[in-house]
């Protein structure tokens, strides 16, 4: 399975060896990425770059990677989600409860593999294309009538 146009994933962690882990896992697959230590260097790069998905760290000083989607979704005001992978040292039914809310396409665990990190980003992009599909089909057809 290829990536086909995901052009940038930004890659939140404040562990320098975890970013540089997952970009190079990432990067071997064909995925173009970006790194950010913190949440707020994050919505920087965001401003600057398109990035078509987040992975985040939850727990970093500061403002935490579910707190970094939060704000996304109010700064941009929309009723759609982020697309975002959250990733955790401890996963608990909170945490759980909040990524759902806030629209996580998937949560991993620590220590994951990195080749389920490309799986689990090779399918939330399809399912982003899929859904993409669906929602361009239905603006055509209400265009249409």
């Amino acid at each position: 399975m290829e990536p086909l146009h995901i052009k940038h994933i930004l890659i939140v962690d404040d562990d320098a060896d975890i970013r540089l882990i997952l970009s190079d896992a990432l990067e071997s697959a064909g995925y173009s990425c970006l790194q950010a230590e913190n949440s707020f260097q994050a919505l920087k790069e965001m401003e600057q770059y398109p990035i078509d998905l987040i992975i985040t760290d939850l727990n970093m000083p500061g403002m935490d990677g579910l707190q970094l989607i939060e704000t996304l979704l109010k700064r941009h005001d929309s009723t759609e989600t982020f697309p975002f992978i959250l990733i955790t040292g401890e996963l608990t039914q909170a945490v759980q409860q909040r990524a759902r809310e806030a629209g996580a396409i998937a949560t991993l665990t620590k220590p994951f593999s990195t080749m389920k990190l490309v799986r689990t980003v090779t399918v939330a992009y399809a399912n982003m294309k899929t859904h993409r599909s669906l929602h361009q089909t239905m603006l055509s057809e209400h265009m249409s009538h």
